[in-house]
């Protein structure tokens, strides 16, 4: 027996050693089976509007032609419907006082998509 810090263990034996190293194996190839399925899973939320992204993460990027995206945002107080400008990366609103208004990139915290519209209409 070898002393360990954790108390008196029998040393494995070589057989019992490969058996070890073989699940560790195994189970470090289904932590990232399961992390590359976590990743889509998190990608898909985010595409239907699932989460929160912050900023510091990615900016809402163009799927189709137009200038702006159109996207929730979040500056940690309020939540405003907001157009993203990717050329400038330019955020802008609309308020109840003064029409259009810039959110300074420095006031966003995060975005989310909008939800698509319902089906038939």
């Amino acid at each position: 027996m070898t002393d360990h810090p954790w108390g008196n263990q029998p040393e494995p034996d070589r057989s019992e050693a490969e058996v070890l190293r073989q699940r560790v194996a195994e189970l470090e190839l289904r932590c990232a089976e399961l992390t590359a399925q976590r990743d889509l899973a998190r990608r898909t939320l985010d595409e239907a509007g699932g989460r929160w992204i912050p900023v510091g993460e990615r900016r809402p990027e163009l799927k189709s032609r137009g200038c702006a995206i159109e996207v929730l945002v979040w500056t940690g107080v309020d939540q405003y419907l907001a157009a993203y400008y990717p050329s400038s990366d330019y955020w802008e609103t609309e308020t109840w006082d003064s029409g259009a208004a810039q959110l300074p990139n420095s006031a966003v915290r995060a975005w989310r998509p909008l939800p698509d519209p319902p089906e038939g209409e």
